[in-house]
């Protein structure tokens, strides 16, 4: 019995120093600015990014995505992928993109927001493995010159007196009656 206890000792004191069943720091994602434009820099970072089962931080690559938000190519035809980044031994990281100046290929009629997010994992080719997605950044991108449009709620309608009493409800129509007919 007793060599059974040091057994299971010694199994949970191995994991405990390897790592093993500890929580992941949180992960969090943040950019900056959140309105851009053509030629603006953009800067995303994070925390967390680390593999729960190894002790290799700096083993890890974290991708960011924009769709738009890049030159269109033949690898990437949606303009999608921003670029890697190296993670820091703690879980940390850093990515800095400009956004491509008004080309022909990316020119935009009106502005529009985008989602940037970022994959955690080795994604050194041919090791492709996502550890995880962090959750996604809304950022707004202005295109300069362009009109947008916006809504205005209606005013509420008052009663003729202009005491703020509220109008009375309008009164259903009557049918009408009768064989429909073109005169015209």
């Amino acid at each position: 019995m007793v060599a059974v206890g040091f057994a299971i000792g010694l199994v949970v004191a191995s994991a405990v120093a390897a790592g093993a069943g500890a929580p992941p720091p949180s992960a969090t994602m943040s950019v900056t600015p959140t309105t851009i434009t053509y030629g603006s820099d953009l800067t995303v970072s994070g925390t967390g990014c680390v593999d729960p089962d190894t002790p290799d931080g700096p083993a890890l690559t974290v991708a960011v995505y924009g769709r738009n938000l890049n030159e269109p190519n033949p690898i990437d035809p949606q303009g999608e992928l921003l670029g890697t980044t190296s993670v820091a031994e703690d879980g940390t990281w850093t990515f800095a993109y400009t956004v491509p100046a008004e080309a022909p290929d990316f020119t935009f009629d009106a502005s529009f927001t985008r989602s940037i997010r970022a994959d955690c994992g080795i994604l050194d080719p041919p090791l492709l493995s996502t550890i995880f997605s962090y959750d996604p950044v809304e950022v707004r991108f202005e295109v300069p010159g362009a009109t947008t449009t916006t809504s205005t709620p209606a005013s509420p309608t008052t009663s003729a007196a202009g005491d703020g009493a509220a109008a009375p409800a309008a009164t259903a129509a009557a049918p009408v009656t009768g064989a429909p007919g073109y005169t015209g």
